[in-house]
């Protein structure tokens, strides 16, 4: 599983869905419906521990979670935690987006694909970066994998959660 998206475009893709078939759910090819599964801040954070998120970790990882998803409200799609684009034939289209991806059947299978993403060898040390509370050496391990893409912005990227991170009770 990896991601690539220009965060930028898929802000713009994102408003202009959001204004004009907000909430419609629309179908894929090879996989179930991109349905809107909207959460909260303390049910994602039960799931990213559950999940085997370390407690140190947790702020970052809802953060980036967060960010990925509007606050869960109108941007996570079939439980996808972190927005994890997949190689798989069982994904799902976001609305104006060609990227496929991931689809869970729970809050639960979402972050735990999330956390065992960022535990991998492609993400490796990233956990632990964020443990320790190293924002920029997280959002670095990121960019060397690819999270975001390659022509992300990743000084954009890396504001953006920090910004959660201090909106965040």
């Amino acid at each position: 599983m990896r991601r690539r998206h220009d965060s930028g475009a898929l802000a713009i893709v994102l408003a202009l869905f959001l204004f004009a078939k907000k909430g419609r759910p629309m179908t894929t090819t090879t996989g179930p419906a991109a349905t809107r599964t909207d959460s909260n801040q303390s049910s994602v954070e039960a799931a990213l521990l559950e999940a085997g998120c370390p407690l140190g970790a947790l702020k970052i990882l809802t953060a980036m979670s967060a960010h990925e998803t509007h606050g869960w409200q109108g941007g996570m799609w079939n439980w996808n935690v972190g927005n994890v684009t997949t190689a798989s034939s069982n994904y799902v289209l976001q609305p104006g987006l060609s990227l496929h991806f991931a689809t869970y059947p729970s809050l639960a299978a979402g972050a735990k694909a999330f956390v065992d993403l960022l535990k991998s060898d492609l993400y490796a040390g990233s956990i632990q970066l964020a443990e320790v509370g190293d924002l920029a050496g997280f959002v670095a391990v990121l960019k060397q994998g690819g999270y975001a893409g390659t022509k992300a912005d990743y000084t954009k990227y890396e504001a953006a959660i920090a910004r959660w991170m201090a909106q965040l009770t």
